[in-house]
């Protein structure tokens, strides 16, 4: 028989069944080839066996013995009636504590709680078992904080784990924007960038102190600078990158622009002082928060005499 089958001939699902074998209740045949369960009408019976004396409560490792011929029906029966007698000599006793406590004339914030705690106690010292809540409650607790807890645990590895893979197969120029600024500002630093393009085809712009075959005349220092910063998907996938490795291109691409932003303005401060060029040009960087550095450009303008 099929598992399918046995599940409607025992009234018992397949979880159960699966248990039971688990626990070695049961042990069926499995069929060559293919390793799927046949269960035989001994397996169904065993099965039913199983299922009454779990019905009344009677512990596996009682049941299997039952089972193995290690001890007789009558036995196995006579140790439930033992437990099923204590257990309703403490239900009992817990039947009448609450009758005495419905029958009180006071509210519970008024109740003698410690002479009432005092006469269970005395009850326990006798035999009689009421709820464990040392056990019951703190392990319903720690198991309920565990399984939070490994759920979180397995969504952000699951999560992480994700993103590593797509940081691997994909670059992150070809990753969707998130964009942070507004498109104004993007346009303001494309303006900058092309006005500062139009600027250097009149200024000069060189590393070296001098200007060969001039002579010239220093104005003073002239700086630019600008404070740039990507947006947060950009940010995500760099940081990614950095995990399986290769050039961070987006952080290297925002240094360039901001290189250019900065050249741009160092060059509109010397023809603001009438420089025809500007020598000794140097760059430096600083980190004005994380993730937004501000790149500076500075040299010394001068005019040709």
């Amino acid at each position: 028989m099929k598992i399918n089958e046995v599940e409607a001939a025992v009234g018992v699902t397949k979880k159960n069944i699966r248990f039971y074998e688990e626990e070695g209740l049961i042990s069926p045949r499995r069929e060559p080839g293919n390793g799927y369960r046949s269960y035989s009408e001994a397996d169904v019976e065993r099965l039913r066996r199983i299922k009454l004396l779990r019905k009344l409560d009677v512990p596996l490792a009682e049941i299997r013995q039952m089972l193995e011929g290690e001890c007789t029906l009558a036995e196995g029966m006579t140790r439930q009636l033992e437990r099923l007698h204590t257990r309703r000599t403490d239900l009992d006793e817990a039947v009448n504590f609450c009758t005495l406590l419905q029958k009180e004339p006071v509210s519970l914030n008024e109740l003698d709680v410690e002479q009432t705690l005092a006469r269970l106690t005395a009850k326990e010292e006798q035999g009689v078992s009421f709820v464990n809540i040392e056990q019951t409650d703190r392990k319903a607790e720690r198991v309920r904080g565990a399984l939070v807890g490994a759920g979180l645990f397995t969504a952000l590895m699951l999560f992480i784990m994700g993103i590593m893979v797509w940081a691997s197969c994909v670059d992150p120029e070809e990753a969707p924007p998130l964009p942070l600024g507004s498109r104004s500002e993007e346009r303001r630093c494309w303006w900058i960038v092309s006005k500062r393009s139009e600027r250097e085809k009149k200024m000069l712009i060189v590393t070296i102190n001098e200007v060969p075959g001039k002579k010239i005349e220093a104005l003073g220092v002239v700086r630019g600078s600008t404070v740039q910063s990507r947006n947060l998907g950009h940010d995500i996938m760099a940081g990614f990158r950095t995990l399986v490795g290769g050039e961070v291109t987006d952080y290297a691409e925002m240094l360039t622009e901001a290189r250019q932003i900065a050249t741009g303005r160092m060059a509109k401060n010397a023809e603001e002082l009438g420089a025809d060029a500007v020598v000794g040009m140097r760059y430096a960087s600083a980190s004005v928060m994380q993730g937004a550095p501000e790149v500076i450009a500075y040299g010394t303008a001068v005019r040709f005499v």
